[in-house]
């Protein structure tokens, strides 16, 4: 696996956001009679957050201001991107919940006749996160001596990130996830795996294209992202591992450092561990 250490502008953004969190957990309990603290509920939301932050710093707000989300409602409401009957007050309400990337792809939305083209985000900040540098590199790396991998992600979100990411660096890619439609599925396989095959590298969602799909197009995996259950990120990596496979497969799992990645990849070195002894 690949530990990785974040760059100024991402550590920073984990920071404030663990600092918020903390603050918050402690003026909880402040007002709890029971010295509680928060509930379940946002300790999850909490947990999902630093997340996204250890994944890339896009996958939450931080970019966007207030008076952005004020002028982007707007223009959604006037051009009814939401509906006929959507409220104004509905849509803030709405937009005030995106990510900056998801805001991102709501400014280039063809519906809005590119009124709000000038709010779109810059390309580069697509490479403001530890893991998409290391990404770049690798994928230097593998296409030099000839290798093609397969990029897997749990979010479809940080699967459009990365579809931005390698359009931006000229890499010809298929994409497959959970929307993809099963007749068209096979498909892009064959056409990934074809021995004259224009395509460099395959981005799927770790649950819809970890399972029964054979990929001997790539010798190499890459895990985006670590899942808690070992057996999801394993049956991933199969997707290389089948009858066909001339190559030797190499995997590698982005691991930001000193995040909550740690914490997942210890748990489930542990169930996996587990699940040695009791098998």
């Amino acid at each position: 696996k690949d530990i990785i250490k974040s760059p100024a502008a991402k550590a920073e953004t984990y920071k404030v956001a663990v600092d918020r969190i903390r603050r918050e957990a402690l003026e909880g309990k402040s007002k709890s009679a029971k010295g509680i603290g928060l509930a379940q509920s946002r300790l999850k939301a909490i947990f999902v957050h630093l997340r996204k932050v250890a994944n890339h710093p896009l996958l939450v707000r931080h970019r966007y201001t207030d008076q952005d989300l004020i002028e982007i409602a707007d223009a959604c409401h006037k051009r009814r991107i939401f509906g006929p009957d959507a409220r104004i007050e509905r849509v803030q309400e709405h937009v005030s919940g995106l990510s900056d990337f998801s805001l991102h792809q709501l400014c280039g939305d063809y519906m809005l006749g590119g009124v709000l083209k000038d709010k779109m985000l810059d390309p580069e900040l697509g490479m403001q996160s530890a893991k998409i540098q290391r990404l770049k590199e690798l994928l230097v790396e593998l296409k030099e001596k000839g290798s093609r991998p397969l990029i897997f992600s749990q979010w479809k979100i940080m699967l459009d990130i990365l579809e931005w990411v390698l359009s931006n660096l000229g890499l010809a890619y298929a994409r497959l996830d959970g929307d993809t439609a099963v007749e068209d599925r096979q498909d892009l396989v064959d056409k990934f795996n074809a021995k004259d095959s224009p395509l460099f590298t395959f981005i799927l969602s770790t649950r819809a294209g970890g399972q029964g799909l054979n990929l001997t197009g790539a010798d190499t995996v890459i895990l985006h992202d670590v899942d808690f259950n070992p057996q999801i990120d394993r049956q991933a990596e199969d997707r290389c591992h089948r009858l066909g496979q001339e190559k030797t497969v190499t995997v590698y799992r982005l691991v930001t450092k000193d995040s909550v990645d740690e914490k997942i990849v210890a748990i489930a070195e542990q169930k996996n561990a587990s699940r040695c002894r009791n098998p």
